[in-house]
């Protein structure tokens, strides 16, 4: 034998002696008969914690077994993130109450409350190298985001781009704004509105008023409105009017208005067509055309960008009274209450008055005939 061989089985004659020497406390632990905490009657035996071989007789518990063996840390249950008001002064997990003299344990005083900011537009609209832009009712801010905006102040001027290191302006009634490509800008009319606008956009704002305020949008790809506090008046591209009251109606909700506006991604030449979703907290008026539909939120409806090319007038309508042929027209004999109603003309007949339509051209007011009434019946 060699001393190579002999200097290996020395080497594995230690290793086993030392593994012998670690494993036997643990044996003899293990003979050893465990005392058992007596069991109340009408209960099952409790379990005993074993103490931790590796860590010898103390600090004998039932452990985490996701846990390391070293960490002797206890834990508390999770009851929910701490919530801090919105102007909260000072600092510490949570703000104390019912301490003497407002002041933190220690003597320690809180800071003072933060002033009142300043009336003025967003922090993040503003230029530190800059005047600050004046803030009225009468204006609104017009903010650059992305490629090319172009703007006007008034029709007889030129449109003047918007550059990424000069990008906020602000406009009064009459001032125009375009993205005649790919852009996207955002106005902020004072306290109380906020549309944003995205693609091939064309719009001008009109009166600009502590209690109104009116867009004439003649061309839009997307837009987000947002507004509270003053009645709105959107005219849209195909004569309609989408009209926001400025405070809720009775019974409603209280809340921003959100309504977004979208283009529908077909090809021009079909006319183009739209939708219109109340994203907000209360209904809107859309007036159109064919007349007044009530927006509620959550819902959506579709329009067409082109006005109609032909106008359908109101059919005739009566109220608290009746109608009597009279030649080709129609005669209305009035009444308490009596009202009538024709292709936009409205009449109030009082007692003893009477009012006489008479058609310019055709006969709108004759009843329809029994072949067309019958050839209708066929038809459904």
């Amino acid at each position: 034998m060699n001393a190579i061989t002999l200097h290996r089985r020395v080497g594995m004659l230690l290793r086993l002696c030392l593994l012998h020497l670690v494993l036997l406390p643990a044996a003899v632990w293990a003979q050893v008969p465990q005392p058992v905490a007596p069991t109340p009657p009408g209960q099952a035996p409790q379990r005993v914690p074993e103490p931790d071989p590796l860590l010898g007789h103390r600090d004998a518990q039932i452990r985490d077994p996701l846990d390391p063996v070293w960490t002797d840390i206890q834990r508390r249950p999770f009851d929910g993130f701490p919530v801090f008001p919105s102007r909260l002064s000072g600092y510490g997990n949570s703000p104390l109450q019912g301490q003497p003299g407002g002041q933190l344990p220690g003597n320690i005083p809180l800071l003072p409350l933060a002033a009142p900011a300043t009336p003025g537009w967003p922090g993040w609209a503003r230029l530190r190298d800059r005047q600050a832009l004046p803030f009225a009712v009468d204006l609104a801010l017009l903010v650059r985001h992305a490629d090319r905006v172009w703007w006007r102040a008034a029709p007889a001027d030129a449109f003047v781009p918007l550059y990424f290191h000069d990008k906020l302006r602000t406009l009064q009634h009459g001032a125009e704004v375009q993205v005649r490509q790919a852009g996207e800008f955002e106005l902020l009319l004072h306290t109380s509105t906020r549309l944003v606008a995205q693609g091939p956009t064309d719009l001008q704002l009109g009166a600009l008023t502590e209690t109104s305020i009116e867009l004439d949008v003649r061309h839009f790809t997307r837009l987000r409105l947002q507004t509270q506090a003053r009645d709105h008046v959107v005219h849209l591209p195909d004569g309609s009017q989408l009209q926001i009251a400025g405070a809720p109606a009775e019974g409603e909700a209280e809340g921003q208005v959100l309504v977004l506006l979208q283009r529908a991604d077909e090809p021009s030449r079909f006319g183009g067509r739209a939708t219109i979703f109340n994203a907000g907290a209360r209904a809107v008026r859309w007036q159109n055309a064919f007349g007044v539909t009530r927006i509620a939120p959550g819902q959506r409806v579709t329009m067409f960008l082109r006005p109609a090319a032909t106008s359908i007038g109101a059919g005739l309508s009566v109220t608290g009274t009746s109608t009597t042929a009279d030649a080709a027209g129609v005669r209305c004999q009035g009444a308490d209450g009596a009202e009538l109603s024709w292709c936009g003309a409205r009449f109030q007949v009082g007692s003893g008055r009477s009012v006489r339509l008479l058609p310019l051209q055709g006969e709108p007011f004759a009843p329809p005939s029994v072949s067309s009434s019958a050839q209708s019946a066929g038809t459904q």
